[in-house]
């Protein structure tokens, strides 16, 4: 699709499944047809404000009519994550973030907030480090 996110899933070796039936990198897929193609990983890019916006916005995502019988929803795999890592200079952290989803055991030890905190410091910055997904990661 050519996506920020597209991108980024194809570097961490993952599948955008929107890819395959849109060309637009702005398209719009519908609930029915997230049901039908019953994703193991649903990852929805948001600008939450603070984490009780992201759990408001998981909530509605997860509550929807027919997302139980998702397998992403059952296996409790549905994940929100900032648009402020998923392009630009800090999509090091978005890929990071992508990984630790797709791959959960290989990159357990990988700390994406650790991450942030030395680019803010290598750039004399003050960008938000915490935040970035939700759920949160477990720490290892």
């Amino acid at each position: 699709v050519g996506s920020a996110m597209d991108l980024l899933l194809n570097i961490v070796n993952g599948v955008n499944i929107v890819e395959a039936e849109y060309t637009s990198s702005t398209m719009k897929v519908s609930p029915e047809w997230i049901i039908d193609q019953n994703p193991a990983v649903y990852i929805k890019v948001t600008n939450h404000a603070n984490m009780a916006d992201a759990e408001n916005r998981y909530n509605a995502i997860a509550s929807r009519t027919g997302f139980s019988g998702i397998k992403a929803i059952e296996d409790n795999r549905l994940r929100l994550i900032d648009l402020g890592i998923t392009y630009g200079p800090r999509s090091f952290a978005g890929a990071a973030s992508f990984a630790k989803m797709l791959y959960p055991d290989e990159f357990r030890d990988l700390s994406v907030e650790d991450m942030l905190k030395d680019y803010n410091k290598r750039y004399s910055l003050n960008l938000p480090v915490e935040n970035t997904v939700y759920p949160k990661f477990p720490t290892a």
